[in-house]
């Protein structure tokens, strides 16, 4: 099987919740991108890697798998820079943002998130994907008004490029974001941060597929 199709397959069974499947896939993916010499699908399988370590840990709390997301990362910007492939640096900036807000480096994380969006090449709407993240950013750093804004920014950036990617994607990011301003706004504003909780699971209900936004909105759930 080709790394392009062992990545495909790696996505879906991590998006199915299949984590550890997920995990032996996208391994494989790398070693057959070596055979290839496709350094970009190289640089690809590891971060869907990276993800799937970002997931056990969001599952488990153990911050051991942050570790090996941020090795991972920090390998694709190794191989990245050794053999010159500019097409993928966006999306290690943008990784290793959301690493740094787990680890809570939130300034860090706004230098990245900054970054990845000043290179950004790919769909408007996942643009806005990667801007709501720099919005929660900025809240968790101190500055929450600017935080708010622009997550709203990206949700409308979202919105606005839905009709040039797939509706499972934006139904991805959108859930994403919403639940995202559900959890920073639990203590500061408790009925928007309901109201967005409510857009987000209604979101979720009616996508097939979304399983990990589910776990993830059960998790969050049970904070309120």
């Amino acid at each position: 099987m080709s790394s392009a199709d062992l990545i495909q397959q790696g996505i879906d069974l991590r998006e199915r919740g299949q984590l550890p499947q997920a995990l032996k896939i996208l391994g494989q993916a790398v070693n057959a991108a070596a055979k290839e010499k496709d350094f970009i699908r190289m640089i690809t399988a590891l971060g869907e890697r990276g993800l799937v370590w970002k997931h056990f840990h969001l599952e488990t709390k153990d911050r051991a798998f942050l570790v090996l997301a941020r090795k991972d990362i920090e390998a694709m910007q190794l191989i990245s820079e050794l053999k010159s492939v500019d097409i993928k640096r966006h999306t290690i900036s943008f990784l290793l943002g959301q690493t740094d807000m787990l680890l809570g480096d939130f300034k860090n994380a706004i230098i990245n998130f900054r970054k990845a969006l000043r290179i950004f090449k790919g769909l408007s709407s996942e643009k806005g994907d990667w801007r709501y993240h720099l919005g929660e950013a900025y809240y968790k750093a101190g500055d929450k008004e600017k935080g708010k804004k622009t997550i709203f920014e990206g949700i409308e950036e979202i919105k606005k490029g839905s009709e040039e990617a797939p509706k499972f994607l934006c139904n991805v990011w959108l859930s994403g974001a919403f639940m995202r301003l559900a959890d920073l706004l639990r203590l500061d504003e408790p009925k928007e941060a309901k109201k967005y909780l409510g857009q987000a699971e209604d979101i979720i209900d009616k996508t097939k597929g979304l399983v990990m936004r589910r776990r993830q909105l059960q998790r969050l759930k049970r904070k309120f």
